[in-house]
């Protein structure tokens, strides 16, 4: 029950409200700011459920049965995407980018299945990017808005040459 408390802090205002209970000596302190990091989780927690209806009418039945799940909208928090990208590859066992849309650019946190490494499929597009990085399972990126469809197009490409002949299917 502590960790998405403290994780919810730098979530949605700043991990140091974390830091500051978890040294807290004063016992009245620490409880209020244990109550002010339980509010910030419900509030993520709503974010999530809200970002998750946001992402489910977003998709087409195209894009649930592409082998890779790429969308954004400006109402998905940056610091709640890679909770919604984490939550539709687990369900729809497939890479998924989800992105809050900015006024310029855009930030995205993708997350992947065993046999996808994002990231190189990343690096695979690096001219699209502003800024990337991540491991195999997990990464990030900002992208200029206009270069969006270019790097779908470029990131589905990808998923199916390397997960043709893959069920995609949640085990």
């Amino acid at each position: 029950g502590l960790a998405p408390r403290l994780n919810a802090a730098g979530r949605l205002k700043h991990a140091r409200l974390a830091l500051e209970l978890l040294l807290e000596r004063d016992e009245e302190e620490a409880r209020r700011r244990a109550l002010e990091l339980t509010a910030l989780n419900r509030e993520r927690q709503e974010q999530t459920a809200a970002a998750m209806s946001l992402a489910a009418g977003l998709m087409s039945d195209e894009d649930a049965e592409a082998p890779l799940l790429f969308l954004g909208h400006e109402d998905i928090p940056s610091g709640i995407v890679g909770l919604v990208a984490g939550r539709l590859a687990e369900e729809r066992y497939r890479p998924a980018v989800v992105y809050e849309r900015g006024a310029e650019t855009s930030r995205a946190s993708c997350r992947s299945i065993p046999e996808f490494d994002i990231t190189s499929a990343l690096r695979g597009c690096a001219e699209l990017l502003e800024r990337f990085g991540g491991h195999r399972a997990a990464a990030g990126f900002t992208a200029r808005n206009e270069m969006l469809p270019a790097l779908k197009e470029g990131l589905l490409r990808q998923a199916e040459t390397a997960l043709a002949g893959i069920e995609l299917v949640p085990a």
